[in-house]
């Protein structure tokens, strides 16, 4: 079904040493089929070559944008000052993004309530034991849960690896703070606060690499893990004012539950079948 129309969209791309990915990642957002974009790439202070092979797709209209190393919220407020477009996407520098998948974000801002849409993210590197487990985690644990609170129009987070907002509701939140690990979790609760709806769009797809031993794996969970806990705690008003809504209702107590009593219930279930 053709899109009713075509608003300008943002691609951004905040990148620190990321030169073994930004090529492929480049490439998947030129060759996306949409007429009106832009996209921006944010070197954050990169010590490879990140810049230079991000600067030979100039030619194609690739923007780049060098700055010093602040950290992804600062990249990525960065990049929305220097764009224009209606509507802000937000890609990693390690993602390759399905040829619909702009366009598929776009279809449901077509619904005016709609002020942010999650993509689906895939893993792209499933080539061991460990990337394989992680593709059916992102399958179960996360996309399943998306589903059900993209009915209420409550998804949690709105996630880095492909994520989009209208530019209003961005700079009226405030664009992206530096006091947590997990600054897509906190901008999201940011717009979730104010009443706003956003969904999620099961054609809108991503692949992400994912950590392929256990020691990165490690220090990805526990950058999340810490995060996530910094997000709820910032945001712990939400727990006692009913106000928030389906936030207060819905999505603050699947959070508490995926965050504090499954991973334990998981530890006792392994520690049972060990023993």
């Amino acid at each position: 079904v053709p899109l009713k129309s075509c608003p300008k969209v943002s691609i951004l791309v905040p990148a620190y040493n990321e030169e073994n990915c930004i090529a492929d990642t480049i490439e998947s957002l030129i060759e996306a089929s949409y007429p009106n974009k832009e996209i921006i790439v944010v070197d954050d202070g990169s010590t490879d070559r990140t810049a230079k092979i991000a600067m030979q797709y100039s030619s194609e209209g690739v923007k780049v944008f060098s700055k010093e190393n602040g950290g992804k919220s600062s990249a990525l407020n960065y990049g929305v000052a220097l764009s224009d477009g209606d509507l802000v996407i937000i890609v990693d520098a390690d993602s390759i993004i399905g040829r619909r998948a702009i366009q598929e974000l776009v279809r449901k801002f077509e619904n005016p309530d709609v002020v942010a849409v999650c993509g689906n993210i895939k893993v792209r590197n499933r080539n061991n034991f460990l990337t394989k487990c992680q593709a059916l985690e992102f399958i179960f644990g996360i996309n399943i849960a998306r589903r059900a609170l993209d009915m209420f129009g409550s998804i949690s987070v709105v996630p880095g690896a492909l994520g989009a907002f209208r530019r209003g509701t961005l700079t009226e939140c405030g664009l992206y703070d530096k006091d947590t690990l997990t600054e897509d979790f906190d901008t999201t609760l940011k717009v979730l606060k104010t009443g706003k709806v956003i969904q999620a769009s099961a054609y809108a797809t991503a692949y992400s690499e994912a950590p392929a031993t256990i020691r990165d794996l490690y220090k990805q969970r526990v950058r999340w893990y810490r995060g996530n806990y910094q997000t709820v705690f910032k945001h712990r008003d939400v727990f006692t004012n009913p106000r928030f809504g389906t936030l207060y209702r819905l999505s603050f107590p699947f959070l508490l539950l995926n965050m504090l009593i499954l991973p334990f219930i998981g530890i006792i279930i392994g520690a049972s079948t060990i023993m």
